[in-house]
């Protein structure tokens, strides 16, 4: 969703870039008797850094609002998870004679996710 609109708004600001450079082609085109090539130079790198800007701005914004996202994702999951009391824990001390060492042994698993809400 976040990247789709990121490309949605850096659309937008490339159509308004295109948009105002035309504008001042035209402008320019119209008045040529007024304006030197330093002036129009200027013009278009103005037009030019300011979009660059705008572009930065815009990646700097998605990115970070992914990451505040995951961190409330992070903080939501802490307060839904239900937390285990120390009285529901019991501890048990094995025997002497408990095995001190085993293996195990593991066939036919099949495992899955299933998000409720």
């Amino acid at each position: 969703m976040l990247m789709s609109l990121k490309r949605w708004l850096t659309l937008i600001l490339g159509l308004t870039e295109a948009g105002i450079t035309i504008v001042i082609v035209a402008t320019v085109v119209h008045l040529r008797d007024q304006f030197t090539g330093a002036t129009v130079g200027l013009l278009f790198t103005v037009v030019l850094d300011t979009a660059t800007a705008l572009r930065l701005l815009v990646e700097s914004w998605t990115t970070l609002d992914v990451a505040l996202g995951a961190v409330e994702r992070l903080q939501r999951a802490k307060l839904c998870t239900p937390q285990e009391s120390s009285e529901d824990s019991i501890f048990v001390i094995p025997q002497t004679g408990w095995p001190q060492y085993g293996h195990i042994e593991i066939c036919d698993l099949a495992s899955s996710y299933r998000c409720v809400q």
